[in-house]
């Protein structure tokens, strides 16, 4: 059968980007699934999320440590593929796991994009495809058939817990549905959220005494596209420092 290959690398940073080691819990099967996935090497941990969230079972980014929301979407992905459901995935689950995200991933053909006023890069999904344009804070990236507006920006001068506290406030303000924000310390903060016409996800790094990061925009109504899945792989590839992470198979 015809060769395919996909290649997407991940920004992996054990400070900052990845979650504390999870609590102790008393799932069944939980302690044998962790110690299995702990036993992988960090690239082949992100590279499980990243298939994971390519195939829509894992709406998060990469962590160094398993989870109880990491076990469940193992789970989730078993039983909807008719496996047994112990949290480990084998051999033959991976390659499934990998031909449910390989269409994703390769129509999507994420390219390593660097910011033109810093050293900070995030992948960005030109498959799509987009149309490339520079602006004053970096670059936008633009989809009008499917509303996908990607800025790509950098302010040197950027007070993050002020702009969190904003954002937040306009969001509360205009209706807007909140799914899920975050501020850690003074680091980052990140927001998804949708007005019922259009959906957003925004994350923004402290970077000196600027900020970093970017804003994704798109059609709610665009949900063949899966979106929201690009936008958390955006996410993931936005701590420094970068390592190419290749997804290949033979099916």
């Amino acid at each position: 059968m015809a060769r395919w290959a996909t290649r997407l690398g991940l920004c992996v940073a054990l400070c900052g980007l990845l979650a504390p080691v999870s609590a102790q819990t008393n799932l069944p099967g939980y302690a044998q699934a962790e110690d299995a996935f702990m036993q992988m090497t960090l690239d082949q941990r992100v590279k499980t999320q990243v298939l994971l969230t390519a195939a829509g079972y894992w709406p998060a980014v990469p962590d160094a440590d398993f989870s109880t929301r990491l076990f469940n979407a193992i789970l989730q992905f078993e039983v909807s593929n008719g496996f047994v459901p112990l949290g480990v995935l084998n051999a033959e689950q991976m390659d499934r796991l990998t031909k449910i995200a390989a269409p994703y991933l390769n129509a999507w053909r994420f390219a390593l994009v660097k910011h033109p006023m810093t050293n900070s890069q995030i992948w960005v999904p030109i498959g799509l495809p987009l149309v490339e344009a520079s602006i004053p804070s970096g670059l936008s990236f633009v989809n009008r058939n499917l509303g996908v507006a990607l800025t790509y920006d950098y302010f040197p001068e950027f007070n993050l817990r002020g702009s969190f506290d904003s954002l937040h406030s306009k969001l509360q303000k205009d209706s807007a549905r909140i799914y899920y924000w975050k501020l850690y310390r003074d680091e980052f903060f990140v927001f998804s959220f949708s007005d019922g016409t259009t959906d957003g996800y925004v994350r923004y790094h402290r970077a000196g005494t600027g900020g970093v990061g970017f804003t994704l925009y798109w059609n709610h109504d665009a949900t063949e596209a899966h979106i929201e899945r690009i936008a958390t792989l955006i996410s993931g590839s936005l701590v420094m420092p970068v390592t190419r992470t290749g997804i290949e198979s033979n099916p």
